[in-house]
């Protein structure tokens, strides 16, 4: 695609390159496409592109190119919706530095809606349990702006088995060799919803999820979930979706419709050197490059947030969510506030993983289901609260 670049572009060396999981600098350049007449500001030293007159309402283009010499191809990076509360649109953080644990805890804000909840696009080879496509609205609550890191899995988990909590959960095999920021894995739901309580109460929070009227601390007993508590839980799927697109309507994944080793760390899926599915930019085969040893993740802001600022929404890890799981239950969730089957046999996850599923898994509308006691080293959380 060819661009009229005018005043909106910024040159930057090296960034990229370490998303890329690329050894050498490389320049990027980058241009804003959106209403009326989007001009790029600069980059904050936190790695932030910053445009001006972001109009309220529209959903902005961020391109990026690798060179302006001959017919400059551009490709889109990802597309962010402008709320009214937005006046100087923070778009792509691109810095690697490690978050510290006050800001991988951080909850952010996501106001409620309605939106087309399953399967919008259309696509030939998305699963039936996506269909039928039909309209949600969600109470507005809070979602924590990252998965759950082993760092922070740690720090709670520690606290809760000497204050009555116990897990299937043992910190073996891969999880002893992740890093701090990286997403914690090798969880069940069980584990997710107990780590929710203990987090709750180690932070003088009231714990969502009793059995039989008391805190759910050990067991693999099927809690029932407050929904009006102060204290963290699971997301309901219907709530993961709707904070996912981030404001877009009608998008694949959480950025726009194509996919990349520069969105997110998923297995890239090709047959020779043709992708399997068209939506697929690669631009290499199979795992991320920059991160051969996959079981471990990547760290959970090695790639941009999505319009509301959340990160980790597509790849990476999965997220269980609150939701027993049903193949046929959008042909009869409600309308407001969907929370699931009232049983089942499997819990849902969300969102992709690093070494399966390939690119269809990571979009916003895929679902996944799981034995609640199940434990892989993809399978991780992230957290919502009701209220603050």
């Amino acid at each position: 695609m060819k661009r009229s670049l005018r005043r909106y572009v910024c040159v930057v060396g090296g960034m990229l390159a370490i998303i890329a999981g690329a050894g050498r600098a490389e320049v990027q350049f980058f241009a804003v496409e959106a209403p009326p007449d989007a001009v790029i500001t600069g980059w904050r030293s936190d790695g932030t592109l910053v445009w001006s007159n972001a109009a309220v309402g529209v959903t902005a283009r961020v391109l990026r190119a690798a060179t302006l010499v001959g017919d400059t191809e551009w490709l889109e990076h990802m597309e962010v919706f402008v709320s009214d509360e937005v006046v100087e649109r923070q778009a792509v953080v691109l810095n690697r530095e490690d978050l510290d644990a006050e800001s991988r805890s951080a909850m952010l804000f996501i106001p409620g809606g309605t939106f087309l909840m399953g399967d919008t696009m259309g696509d030939t080879w998305a699963p039936s349990d996506e269909l039928p496509v039909h309209g949600v609205t969600v109470t507005s609550f809070y979602m924590s702006r990252f998965p759950v890191t082993k760092g922070e899995w740690d720090s709670v988990y520690n606290w809760a088995v000497t204050n009555g909590y116990t897990f299937l959960y043992d910190g073996g095999d891969t999880e002893a060799m992740k890093p701090p920021n990286h997403p914690v894995g090798d969880v069940t739901w069980y584990d997710a919803v107990k780590w929710c309580n203990a987090k709750s109460e180690k932070e003088g929070l009231t714990p969502c999820y009793t059995v039989s009227g008391n805190v759910f601390r050990s067991g693999t007993d099927d809690p029932d979930c407050d929904w009006t508590a102060d204290g963290y839980r699971l997301p309901a799927e219907a709530e993961w979706e709707y904070a996912a697109r981030g404001g877009l309507a009608g998008r694949r994944f959480p950025w726009g419709n194509r996919i990349s080793h520069l969105h997110a760390n998923y297995e890239a899926s090709c047959d020779g050197d043709d992708f399997i599915f068209p939506y697929d930019d690669g631009p290499t085969c199979g795992h991320h490059p920059g991160y051969p040893l996959f079981f471990l993740g990547s760290p959970v802001n090695a790639f941009p947030p999505n319009g509301f600022g959340l990160y980790d929404m597509a790849g990476n890890h999965w997220h269980w969510c609150w939701d027993w799981y049903d193949e046929g239950y959008y042909t009869y969730s409600p309308a407001t506030d969907p929370r699931g089957p009232v049983a089942g046999t499997k819990r849902t996850l969300r969102g992709g993983e690093m070494s399966n599923f390939g690119p269809t898994g990571c979009r916003v509308s895929n679902r996944l289901s799981s034995d609640p006691g199940s434990r892989t080293f993809a399978e991780g959380f992230r957290v919502v609260r009701s209220s603050l």
